[in-house]
């Protein structure tokens, strides 16, 4: 089978990708192209996208999650920190009323 490719910048493009890779014209088009559909969701049914970016998205509010988890763990223990060494503070909400002079 043959393609003819009639535009100069398509054809130009072809030949840096073979080159740059050490590959054929054919094989240089052939990738490209296996690569756009793959990214295209070429095979996939509307289903197995849906749950590949449902997935995603799961993936990402997890790790925001997480981060908020730690964010609030590092603040509660700077907060704990500065009322143990802010005396007054610290006296103030721990001792007994009866018992300050």
């Amino acid at each position: 089978m043959s393609l003819n490719i009639k535009n100069p910048a398509t054809v130009a493009l072809a030949d840096e990708l073979a080159r740059r890779q050490g590959i054929s014209k054919t094989a240089a088009i052939h990738q490209a192209l296996s690569e756009r559909l793959h990214r295209l969701g070429f095979g996939e049914t509307a289903q197995e996208r849906l749950l590949t970016e449902l997935r995603a998205i799961r993936e990402e509010w997890h790790d925001y999650l997480n981060w908020i988890v730690a964010a609030t763990r590092r603040s509660s223990s700077m907060t704990s920190m500065e009322s143990l060494t802010d005396g007054d503070r610290y006296l103030s909400c721990c001792s007994d009323p009866s018992e300050r002079a």
